[in-house]
């Protein structure tokens, strides 16, 4: 027996709903895991924040130790902690700012004194 063009067309119409609503239903289980986890993203910033903190202390005890217990001029903190540091991302905080693609801090430097308005660094 031959099925009819109607029926094909309507088994591919339901399958087609039947998808729709499978991947609507998964988007409302993802928005609702999101506001879930949430908090939990915070407190890690928050933690990252903290050890980016400490790492910087370091570096400015570091520099102390090799300079006479002088703190670094406020124009040239970071190119003169760099050397300190292990990382670019420690100068950055989560919550405010990314590392840039060139790696180099000086540069991030550079670009944060020609933009005013935005805070580099914050104690979260």
């Amino acid at each position: 027996m031959r099925q009819r063009e109607s029926a094909s067309n309507a088994w591919l119409i339901r399958a087609s709903m039947i998808g729709l609503g499978a991947v609507v239903v998964i988007w409302i289980i993802g928005q609702i895991l999101a506001a879930m986890f949430a908090p939990l993203r915070i407190i890690g910033q928050s933690v990252t924040c903290q050890s980016n903190v400490f790492k910087l202390t370091r570096a400015f005890r570091l520099y102390e130790d090799d300079f006479d217990d002088r703190i670094p001029p406020s124009a040239e903190w970071m190119d003169r902690t760099f050397f300190y540091i292990d990382k670019e991302r420690y100068l950055h905080c989560p919550t405010v700012s990314r590392p840039s693609k060139t790696g180099k801090a000086s540069d991030q430097a550079k670009k944060r004194r020609a933009i005013k308005g935005r805070q580099f660094y914050r104690v979260c």
